[in-house]
């Protein structure tokens, strides 16, 4: 289970890497266990395709419901059409939040009541990457989650497409991106949990980032052993990794 506190947001990082089970937070729930609103939902595939290797490029190929946009490698595509793929399970659901993680689950959430510059004053500076002033200085009140999470679990499948094909020059910094957002996921959390402490959804909210954040860290360590994903991160990422939390990572299953 993931144990949260209200210690800074590093701290939040770690402990939640450290506690979850990614058994238990994969697993679809059959009956309303997670409520009517939000948690875990099935998302069956809608067509074949692929080339029959067990890869997340091949996942989100044959469980896309709009059409397949193709790019120059597969971490791009897989990126550019997980978006597409959340988009269509929001609108499936009706909810503001939709989000396929892979093996035909979803997971789908409201926004919670709390404004986007709590979020952003909730990230120490020096945790504050290139995709800060992408994804989070622009991000609206009541679109937090959207804003935020979504980019975020494009960048796991980007990054795990990549590590999976590894047919990009390097150096590059995908699989260390997904890091940079688990840094802003952990912060809306961290907002949530202080601002919104009862909201009803907040259970579902931490059970998704703790998966999250712990998919980040396992697909930048399996990264991080190939040369042109070796990337350093600088002060950024030697925090992160300041109790060599990575290397107690199981697979996700």
């Amino acid at each position: 289970m993931w144990k949260i506190g209200r210690g800074p947001l590093c701290a939040l990082l770690v402990a939640g890497a450290a506690t979850v089970s990614i058994a238990g937070a994969e697993q679809v729930p059959r009956s309303g266990s997670v409520g009517t609103k939000a948690g875990w939902r099935e998302w069956p595939a809608r067509r074949g395709g692929g080339d029959g290797r067990d890869t997340m490029w091949n996942d989100l190929r044959q469980h896309a419901a709009s059409p397949w946009v193709s790019y120059p490698d597969h971490a791009v595509t897989a990126h550019e059409n997980a978006h597409l793929l959340n988009g269509d399970v929001a609108a499936h659901f009706k909810r503001p939040v939709g989000l396929y993680l892979g093996g035909g689950r979803a997971f789908v959430l409201d926004e919670p009541p709390v404004r986007a510059d709590r979020v952003r004053a909730a990230i120490p500076r020096d945790l504050r990457g290139s995709r800060y002033a992408v994804y989070v200085a622009k991000v609206r009140d009541g679109a937090v989650v959207d804003g935020v999470y979504e980019e975020w679990v494009c960048y796991v499948h980007g990054a795990r497409a990549a590590v999976e094909w590894r047919n990009r020059d390097g150096p590059s910094d995908l699989a260390f991106a997904q890091l940079e957002m688990a840094v802003y996921g952990t912060a809306v959390l961290e907002v949530v949990e202080r601002d919104a402490p009862d909201w009803p959804q907040l259970p579902q909210l931490r059970e998704l980032t703790a998966l999250l954040v712990q998919r980040s860290w396992y697909y930048y360590k399996l990264g991080a052993q190939f040369e042109q994903f070796n990337w350093i991160g600088g002060d950024h990422v030697r925090r992160l990794r300041a109790d060599k939390i990575y290397d107690r990572m199981p697979a996700p299953r």
